[in-house]
C-alpha cells in the first residue's frame, strides 16, 4: 500500500534529542479503522492520522512501566529491494483474570499502533492495511515474592516503510479500561493534570491519594518548555521518586536551568 522513498536524499541529521523509549501507545484492531490518510508528497509524512469507523476508538493509552516500553526497526534487503522487520515491545505489571483473558483474545486479531517516540515527542503509525501488526505475550508468575509477575507483550510486522509519522494524534476518545471482575481500580487513562510553572529549576509533586488514584503508580510524565515564543517537550530534565514505586509518595521534577513550561500528568 505505501511506498514512500521518493524524496531523495539529504545530509545525515544530526539529531537534537536522545532519551529512548516510547512516552505511550495506543492501539486498535484493523477493522476498525476506516480511512488510512494518505502519505504527502512534499513531506514523505501522512497527512493526518487514520479516521476510525463509527462507533470505534482507539484502546489507550496502555498502561506500562515508562522504561520497558521502545520499539525496533530492522532492516532486510531482498532482490526486488529493501523492507523492514518492525516490532513494538512492552511490559505489562501484574496480572488477573480479566486479563489473562484478554491477552489470549488479543492474538487472534490484526493491529495498527499509534505511539508517540520520547526522542522528539512526535507520533509514529506502525502497520497498515497490508501490514498489519500480530501480537504475542509471553508471561512468567515469578518464582516467588521477591519476582515480579508481568506480561512480555509486543506487537510486530513487516513492511515496505519504516514507521510512518503523523503530524498530530488526537484519541480524543478512547475506549474505557474495564475492571472486570477482579476489582481492578486503575482508572480510564484519558485523564490528565497541568502543572504550570515559571523561571523555576525544580518542581515538587506530591502523590496524593487523588492522583493516585487517577494515574496510577506508573504515571506518563511530559514537561513543555517556553523558548522563542513556542512550547517543545523537554527531554533533558530528570523525575526522582522519594521512594521506588509503588511506594512513593512525592515526585521531584528537574528542569534543568530556570525554564518556563507547564508539566503533564496522565
Amino acid at each position: 500500500m505505501f511506498q514512500t522513498s521518493y524524496l531523495g536524499i539529504v545530509p545525515l541529521h544530526r539529531n537534537d534529542t536522545y532519551v529512548g523509549g516510547f512516552c505511550q501507545f495506543f492501539y486498535i484492531p484493523i477493522e476498525d479503522i476506516d480511512v488510512f490518510p494518505r502519505i504527502s508528497s512534499s513531506t514523505q509524512q501522512l497527512i493526518a492520522e487514520p479516521s476510525l469507523k463509527a462507533g470505534k476508538s482507539w484502546y489507550g493509552p496502555i498502561k506500562v512501566p515508562r522504561d520497558k516500553m521502545g520499539f525496533t526497526e530492522v532492516p532486510k534487503r531482498t532482490k526486488a529491494g529493501p523492507y523492514y522487520e518492525i516490532k513494538f515491545s512492552g511490559m505489562q505489571i501484574g496480572d488477573s483474570p480479566t486479563n489473562r483473558v484478554n491477552l489470549e483474545n488479543m492474538a487472534y486479531h490484526r493491529y495498527v499502533l499509534a505511539g508517540q517516540v520520547r526522542a522528539g515527542g512526535f507520533y509514529l503509525l506502525i502497520g497498515s492495511p497490508d501490514s498489519f501488526l500480530q501480537f504475542v505475550a509471553d508471561y512468567t508468575s515469578g518464582l516467588g515474592p521477591g519476582d515480579t509477575a508481568q506480561s512480555q507483550m509486543s506487537f510486530s510486522t513487516e513492511q515496505i516503510t519504516k514507521a510512518l509519522i503523523m503530524p498530530s494524534f488526537a484519541a480524543d476518545s478512547t475506549a474505557p479500561i474495564d475492571g472486570g471482575d477482579d476489582n481492578n481500580t486503575d482508572p480510564p487513562m484519558n485523564k490528565k493534570e497541568i502543572i504550570p510553572f515559571v523561571a523555576t529549576p525544580n518542581i515538587n509533586i506530591p502523590w496524593t491519594d487523588d492522583r493516585l488514584g487517577k494515574f496510577g503508580t506508573y504515571p506518563l510524565i511530559q514537561v513543555w518548555i517556553l523558548d522563542d515564543g513556542e512550547y517543545f517537550l523537554h527531554t533533558a530534565g530528570e523525575i526522582y521518586p522519594d521512594a521506588p514505586a509503588p511506594a512513593f509518595t512525592e515526585l521531584t521534577v528537574k528542569l534543568g536551568g530556570n525554564p518556563t513550561g507547564f508539566i503533564v500528568i496522565a
